[in-house]
């Protein structure tokens, strides 16, 4: 991946620094003593670390990507001029004017 524009470095500087905070946070619950008034507010902080670092992980490689894809497809196949004009409503199924 080129990082060619300020935005796409920073994207993926912020993406490292989640990551890092992530691995530093369960390091440091593995290898620290965690008291116990405190207990809560670390679970609360390691569950929104895990939240945004899974929103990282599938920014980059999940459905994003997926569906830029399909969305680029999509407008290929819509202004295609290969595809049949839709059909016309037969004159059974029109409403009739009041």
């Amino acid at each position: 991946m080129k990082l060619n524009t300020p935005q796409q470095r920073f994207q993926v500087w912020l993406g490292a620094t989640i990551a890092a905070l992530f691995v530093a946070n369960m390091a440091a619950q593995y290898f620290l003593p965690v008291p116990t008034a405190n207990k809560e507010m670390l679970n609360s902080l390691t569950n929104t670390l895990i939240n945004v670092f899974l929103l990282v992980v599938g920014y980059f490689y999940g459905k994003s990507t997926n569906e830029a894809e399909t969305a680029q497809a999509l407008a290929r196949s819509v202004n295609s001029p290969e595809l049949p004009p839709t059909p016309a409503t037969p004159d059974a199924l029109k409403e009739e004017p009041k």
